[in-house]
């Protein structure tokens, strides 16, 4: 018979691991069904872009660095960390530090972004006709 040890670890693995593979699954079906959904629109002759809504195109429209501005905050926040982990392990200060170093962090890569932004939206305004 297993002791209460091994079928408490067995719960605390199986937990999590069925939660990811139903969000997968959860997940794949919504594709699996809107895919469904626009070949049927397709093949009727209708415009499978109906489910894009107006908002989320204007907003890519207008917002085309959004990815660049996510990518460097979440690498700045990122470095944050390690900077936080190295004070907090080499330098002994507390825990409070890691909150303070992400906020930092993630401000000094949104005033980057301003100017990375700012830049490019100045050499597209000289390139037009």
């Amino acid at each position: 018979m297993l002791e209460g040890t091994s079928v408490a670890a067995f719960m605390a693995l199986s937990i999590p691991i069925i939660s990811i593979a139903g969000v997968l699954a959860l997940l794949w079906k919504r594709n699996e069904t809107q895919h469904r959904e626009r070949v049927m629109m397709i093949e009727k002759g209708m415009s499978p872009d109906m489910f894009e809504s107006p908002t989320k195109k204007h907003f890519r429209a207008e917002h085309p660095l959004v990815s660049l501005e996510w990518g460097m905050v979440s690498s700045f926040v990122g470095l944050g960390l390690l900077v936080a982990s190295m004070l907090n392990r080499f330098a002994g200060l507390d825990n409070e530090i890691f909150v303070a170093c992400m906020l930092v962090s993630g401000g000094i890569g949104l005033i980057l972004f301003y100017f990375i932004a700012a830049k490019k939206l100045k050499e597209e305004v000289l390139n037009q006709p």
